[in-house]
Formats: structure tokens, sequence, C-alpha cells
């Protein structure tokens, strides 16, 4: 690679990674219903990530896809990790295919 595309690389992850840092310092949470609608919005975008995902197939297992629904909404209830709940909501998926005969 060439000097000026390593150094536009770098100067475009200082950038990025500057914006975000500075946003932590520089930013104070707003107060009233701003505040607290953008203190709901990660778990907005968690929904909309699980909705999307959804099969479109007609002949998925939707009891398995059932499963992972609930098994997520459960993890998130419990206040898991976004990481961990859709972890938990995949192995329940895989667990209710394996288990569960296909509906057709």
């Amino acid at each position: 690679m060439s000097d000026s595309l390593i150094l536009m690389i770098l100067a475009m992850s200082v950038l990025t990674m500057g914006s975000r840092v500075l946003g932590f310092f520089a930013v104070s949470e707003p107060k009233g219903a701003l505040g607290r609608a953008l203190h709901y919005l990660p778990f907005g975008l968690f929904g909309a990530i699980v909705v999307t995902g959804l099969p479109q197939d007609p002949g998925a297992s939707w009891p398995a896809v059932a499963a992972a629904i609930l098994a997520t909404a459960a993890a998130a209830w419990r206040k898991w990790p976004v990481v961990l709940a859709l972890a938990a909501g995949y192995t329940a998926w895989a667990l209710a295919r394996w288990i569960l005969p296909p509906v057709s």
C-alpha cells in the first residue's frame, strides 16, 4: 500500500473514533421528553434487528421462531447484555429446530 493510502485510512480512523469519544465528554444527556425517548432508543433498535431477522419463507419452522422470540424477550427482560440475549434466542431456535418436527 502506498503511504498516502495508509495516511488517509489513519486520518479517517482518527476522525471516526475521535468523534465517538468526544461524544462521551462533550455532550450531556438531554433532559425531558427527548432524554426519555433517547433512553429507550437501544431497545427499539434491538426490536428492529429481531423483527427484520424473521424468516420470509412460508415453510419456516414457526415454533422454532416463536421459541427464539420468547427466549430473546426473556433475556432482554432480565436485562442481559444484547449479545447474550441474541445468543439465547439463537440457541433456543437451534434447539427447537432440532427437537420439534417441522410444521407444514
